[in-house]
């Protein structure tokens, strides 16, 4: 019997030093093997994005009668087996297969990133890291960003910030978008439809990469709608629209320094006026303010941004109405004046019009090379000291259709030169007399 009882533990003793065929070390206790637990793979990464929920994996193989522990990046211990240990009901075990052992963490937040260590116990001699990536997308605080809306002067420096948060850390573009229409490298924004209704859809690039965006000695010109942009590749793009308000004092520029006008007619005076803002302007005559009335119409137009056209019609003119005329604008950064003359216009055409046309006189003997025909006819019933006659002459007249002063008639010439031109009269008899004596001599 002793020799059966060594032979029996020598056999034991290599019995337990055997592997099985997957490389577990295994231990037959009454002739039934047991092998050591073991994890599917010793280390994993997952990346979630914050709040969003979370599966960290952890599958064991012949666990037996051991126990799971996972325990978070700060050495807290989360739960034992199926059991929460923490004081929190975010973690969870998950087990859709029975050597599943999966930690389950509700609406991840930024602070849960780190490694979570699943464990076997009692005295872990086997451990699982699982790394914890949270990733957040791009945000821009609005506390610590430039205002929506903000007025500066012209020549003043500009600073726009624009703060942003995520993981990985955003990258901010900056745009400026205005109202006129997209150039050839101006692409289009994208925005929601109240955005869209307020803004042109066209913007262009002003900066790169940088939270901060700095205007040296800003100009009217670059009053504008400025856009920061931040993007880290976790969701959509987050934006900041900043309206910026450039103020200047006002110009005014008059297109027609002098203009002349007709007594009785009217007359339309204008002046430019460019500002930011426009809050007064008006025009003076005589150091009095034109209001409107029944001898002035005063209108005021948009002509563009921070233009108006400021005009100003008087009508019927005077005398009286003749002189300087001055345009007058002013904001809270300076006022500026701009004066006019309206003077007397005499259109020379018309004096022309109106000067007495020379009459014309008959002489008592024609040009020898003047071929005259006379026909005498007999007085008129209404004047029996009357008589008529046509005369025809080669040498013809060009002269308007007018009356001969101190004669009875009208004189018609509808010919140019060397054509037959004829002129028709009533004189009295006596006269007629006398011509016809001097002719026949």
């Amino acid at each position: 019997m002793e020799v059966y009882s060594i032979l029996f533990a020598i056999l034991s003793f290599f019995v337990c030093q055997c592997k099985s065929q997957d490389g577990d070390r295994e231990i037959i206790v009454y002739g039934r093997p047991n092998l050591l637990p073991s994890f599917d793979t010793p280390q994993v990464n997952v990346t979630v994005i914050e709040n969003k929920d979370a599966m960290l994996p952890c599958s064991v193989n012949h666990l037996g009668e051991l126990t799971v522990l996972w325990q978070g990046p700060q050495g807290e211990v989360l739960t034992l087996n199926d059991r929460r240990v923490i004081d929190t009901h975010r973690f969870s075990i998950v087990r859709p297969y029975l050597r599943d052992w999966n930690l389950h963490i509700d609406e991840v937040k930024l602070s849960d990133q780190g490694s979570y260590t699943c464990s076997i116990g009692p005295q872990p001699v086997l451990a699982k890291v699982v790394n914890l990536h949270v990733k957040v997308p791009a945000e821009i605080v609005s506390n610590r960003s430039s205002p929506t809306f903000q007025k500066v002067k012209e020549g003043d420096t500009v600073i726009l910030t624009c703060n942003v948060t995520g993981q990985p850390t955003p990258k901010v573009n900056w745009y400026r978008r205005g109202a006129k229409e997209s150039d050839d490298k101006k692409e289009k924004a994208t925005g929601d439809e109240e955005t869209a209704a307020l803004f042109p859809l066209w913007k262009e690039v002003v900066g790169l990469d940088g939270e901060v965006m700095i205007i040296h000695n800003i100009s009217r010109y670059c009053d504008d709608v400025y856009e920061c942009q931040a993007y880290n590749g976790v969701a959509s793009s987050v934006s900041r629209l900043m309206r910026v308000v450039v103020e200047f004092p006002p110009e005014v520029r008059l297109p027609n320094p002098r203009i002349g006008q007709s007594v009785g007619k009217d007359t339309i005076l204008e002046c430019i006026i460019t500002a930011e803002p426009i809050v007064t302007i008006y025009w003076m005559y005589r150091n009095t303010e034109i209001q409107r009335s029944t001898r002035y119409d005063v209108e005021a137009y948009d002509e563009g941004p921070k233009t108006v056209i400021l005009t100003v019609r008087i009508f019927d003119l005077t005398k009286e109405d003749f002189g300087e005329y001055t345009c007058v604008a002013k904001n809270k950064l300076g006022m500026v004046k701009k004066s006019m003359t309206v003077f007397e216009y005499i259109d020379t055409k018309e004096v022309d019009s109106t000067t007495a046309t020379p009459h014309y006189t008959i002489k008592g003997k024609e040009p020898e090379n003047t071929a005259t025909e006379v026909e005498v006819m007999k007085p008129s019933n209404d004047d029996p000291e009357a008589t008529s006659f046509t005369r025809t002459s080669t040498n013809g007249y060009s002269n308007p259709k007018n009356e001969r002063p101190g004669v009875i008639g009208s004189v018609s010439d509808k010919g140019q030169k060397g054509q037959a031109s004829t002129v028709s009269t009533t004189i009295p008899l006596l006269c007629l007399t006398t011509m016809l004596t001097a002719l026949l001599q």
